[in-house]
C-alpha cells in the first residue's frame, strides 16, 4: 500500500471505531480478527 492509502485506511478505521460501542464493537472486532487469524474463534461467526 502507498502511504496515502494507509493514511486513508487509518482514518476510516478510527472513524468506524469511534462509532462502535458494546456488541457492535465486539462483532466488528471478531470479524477483523477472524480475517487476520482464521482460528481466532472456535466456531464460525454468524453472518
Amino acid at each position: 500500500m502507498e502511504l496515502w492509502e494507509r493514511s486513508s485506511v487509518r482514518f476510516m478505521l478510527h472513524a468506524k471505531l469511534d462509532d462502535l460501542h458494546g456488541e457492535a464493537f465486539e462483532e466488528f472486532f471478531h470479524r477483523v480478527m477472524c480475517v487476520s487469524e482464521p482460528g481466532f474463534l472456535n466456531e464460525p461467526f454468524p453472518s
